[in-house]
């Protein structure tokens, strides 16, 4: 079987080193940027920071996902962000 090459400005998506050949942006200064974007999007409605595992439903509650000791997942709800974060601390 026989591997063909795509030019680069023909690809949907380039991986990291193909980024940084074709862009001459530093390898850092690519994955300081790709941070930034992650950390912008996990806010919530009014601009806080979601946590990991964190999220806001549709219907506008928070929801907090972990996995537990014998790896299965589970899942916490919340009216609030803090009422949340104190069920979170509890957990850990």
């Amino acid at each position: 079987m026989k591997k063909y090459e795509i030019p680069v400005w023909e690809k949907l998506l380039l991986t990291i080193d193909e980024t940084v050949a074709y862009s001459n942006i530093g390898r850092e200064k690519l994955m300081e940027s790709e941070m930034k974007y992650m950390s912008t999007s996990r806010k919530d409605r009014k601009g806080r920071v979601l946590r990991t595992g964190e999220s806001v439903r549709s219907d506008g509650r928070y929801m907090y996902r972990w996995t537990d000791i014998n790896k299965r997942r589970q899942c916490e709800y919340a009216d609030t962000l803090n009422e949340l974060r104190k069920k979170e601390e509890e957990f850990k």
